[in-house]
């Protein structure tokens, strides 16, 4: 949040920008005291880089081998089952708000200082379940101390090919956790289509390809324009998704 207002107040020349994420959007629609620098007034997208999903995890020992599975366990122990996140109001916790409000699930939030100790407890069984990012847990799934069971984007992963999405249960939760570039609000159209040309040309090249790939990131260029509208639409769900869930702000 420091950095994000540092970028907002700098001058609108290109040569100040935020490398964002979904905590950009999210930020805004949780702390609502003292307001973050607003996502959509305050910045313009010049292009989204790379994308990666949740991926709800569990510990072994849950009688769940499948996402269908783990829904009828939730549904028959309501408030039984502890999901961990890295916190109140980030990514993870509000991707387990949405899940429960479109599966319909009573499901116990355990809030950590973080992703690493939610998921550390998760792999000691501690809890039994979380929604983590791919980047450090796919080596927990490969050598079987986590179950993956389902990813929170549109298509399956290529990192875990045999893991349904949420979509195709007929849930509509679907939630990257993308990166992207902003620039202050007022940079100049040629700067940012300049900036946005060099970041594609980036993206095209099959070392950075690969290295984000390896990571579990798939890249996945935007224009400008396209990006702008992808920010004003997770703003509106994440406040929509805290209000219907009843998340108190700070």
């Amino acid at each position: 949040m420091l950095g994000t207002e540092l970028v907002a107040k700098s001058a609108p020349d290109g040569y100040t920008l935020l490398l964002a994420d979904l905590a950009l959007t999210i930020n805004a629609a949780y702390y609502l005291k003292q307001p973050p620098a607003d996502p959509v007034k305050s910045f313009v997208g010049v292009a989204l880089v790379a994308e990666t999903p949740y991926v709800l995890m569990v510990h072994p020992s849950v009688p769940a081998a499948t996402i269908k599975e783990f829904l009828a366990l939730a549904k028959a122990q309501p408030g039984k089952i502890n999901v961990g996140s890295s916190g109140n109001g980030g990514g993870l916790h509000l991707t387990l708000e949405l899940f429960k409000l479109k599966a319909g699930l009573d499901l116990n939030h355990i809030p950590y200082k973080g992703g690493g100790p939610a998921l550390n407890d998760t792999v000691a069984g501690q809890i039994q379940a979380t929604f983590i990012g791919m980047g450090g847990s796919l080596q927990f799934v490969q050598n079987n101390r986590l179950r993956a069971l389902a990813v929170t984007s549109t298509k399956r992963s290529a990192a875990l090919p045999n893991v349904p999405t949420l979509t195709e249960l007929g849930f509509d939760v679907v939630v990257t956790n993308w990166y992207g570039v902003v620039a202050p609000a007022g940079t100049p159209p040629p700067v940012v289509k300049r900036l946005y040309d060099e970041i594609g040309r980036a993206l095209a090249t099959p070392d950075v390809r690969e290295r984000l790939l390896a990571t579990g990131l798939e890249p996945a260029p935007q224009s400008p324009g396209g990006f702008q509208k992808m920010i004003e639409s997770e703003l509106k769900r994440w406040r929509q998704t805290i209000k219907d869930a009843r998340i108190p702000t700070e």
